[in-house]
Formats: structure tokens, sequence, C-alpha cells
């Protein structure tokens, strides 16, 4: 039972709570939720199919050029940047690497044939090209962190 005081408290009219006829439409940030699944996949197949595109890059470039090396370098920190935003999981850091490697195998190996598959599974250049996409998830999984706290908060 309340009490006569508790009873009389009356709300200022900019202070209610609005009436269920006038609530908000849904904003994006409540609507991201519904595209994180497809995103999340989305984020797997870049990581998977950024190698073939590459691949196709690659005979337009002039490689002996420096400046095609960086930005060839670039575009594999981009790569897996995009990739990890995409994933928005500190599991990026593994599936966005195993997906490219894998990519890139297939890429090779669609282009110069199969025998050379396993001989680039091991490959030190490989190793060295991981390492710039695990630079670009490395900088990718925490700002995607910080951008879905953002939109959720």
């Amino acid at each position: 039972m309340l009490s006569q005081q508790q009873n009389n408290i009356h709300w200022p009219e900019e202070e209610a709570p609005p009436a269920l006829e006038q609530k908000q439409p849904v904003t994006f940030a409540s609507s991201w939720g519904g595209w994180s699944f497809w995103l999340r996949i989305l984020g797997g197949v870049v990581a998977l199919g950024g190698p073939f595109v590459l691949e196709f890059i690659l005979p337009l470039m002039k490689l002996p050029d420096p400046d095609a090396w960086n930005v060839y370098l670039l575009s594999l920190s981009v790569l897996g940047l995009v990739s990890a935003a995409l994933l928005r999981s500190w599991w990026a850091l593994l599936i966005v690497l195993v997906a490219f490697d894998v990519g890139n195998d297939l890429s090779v190996s669609l282009k110069n044939g199969f025998e050379e598959f396993f001989l680039l599974l091991i490959h030190p250049i490989t190793l060295f090209l991981l390492g710039f996409v695990e630079f670009g998830v490395l900088i990718g999984t925490p700002l995607s962190k910080w951008i879905e706290r953002r939109l959720y908060h």
C-alpha cells in the first residue's frame, strides 16, 4: 500500500516517459544485430576471396618497383583489416589467417597448377605475406569491437 505522500508524486511534463504510441522508431544500432551473422560470413568470404582478387591485380603491377610492392603490401593489410572488422571477434586472428592462406594457396594453384600447392603451404614468402594480413587484423579487431560497443550503447 502506498502512503499518501508517495501517491501525490507528479512528473513534470518534460520528464514523463513517452506513451507507447509515441516511442521512437527503431534505430540503426538496434537493427545491427540482424545483420551480424551475414556480416561475419562476409568477413570470411573477404578473407578467402581476397587472394583471388590480388592474384589478378598482381600481373598488372610492376613488381620490381618499390612503390608497387608498397601498394600490394598495404592492400594485404587493408584486406586483413576489413575481414577482421566484419568478423568483429578475437577469433579473427585465426580465422582470417587460415582463410587467407587457403585462398592464396588455391589462387596460385589454379594459376600455376596443383603441383605447387603443397610447396606453398610452408613457403617463406607466404608467411611474410601473412604477417601483413595479421597486421591489418590486429588493427581491425579492436577497432571493430570499439565500433560495436558504440553502436549498442
